[in-house]
């Protein structure tokens, strides 16, 4: 199923999908742990959530880079701890990674 909707409301009741699918948005989020309990909440107990984002490796480590994302684009480059903390604040566990270059494709499992 399939709707667009703002992050932060997803208009569907809780636990009703048995996945979530995050694919190059969020490092636009405003609220990042805001926006992973929103999808925490509609996800099935035991669910997975897969996310691609960017990752501060190679050129979006040089900190002038990832500065000038932020500034003038709003994209924010994570850092892989900041991610694993972003998750268990969000009620997630089980948090699997594969990283290339500076994309990084991850699962994390809702508690």
């Amino acid at each position: 199923m399939f709707a667009r909707a703002e992050v932060e409301n997803i208009p569907f009741p809780h636990e009703f999908f048995d996945g979530v699918l995050c694919c190059g948005a969020l490092h636009l989020f405003p609220d990042v742990i805001r926006a992973l309990k929103e999808m925490n909440r509609v996800l099935k107990k035991n669910c997975k959530l897969a996310v691609m984002t960017f990752i501060k490796r190679r050129f979006l480590g040089i900190k002038r880079v990832y500065k000038h994302l932020e500034k003038e684009h709003g994209a924010h480059v994570f850092d892989l701890n900041e991610l694993e903390d972003y998750l268990k604040s969000s009620g997630y566990i089980e948090f699997k990674y594969n990283i290339h270059g500076s994309i990084i494709l991850f699962e994390a499992k809702k508690i």
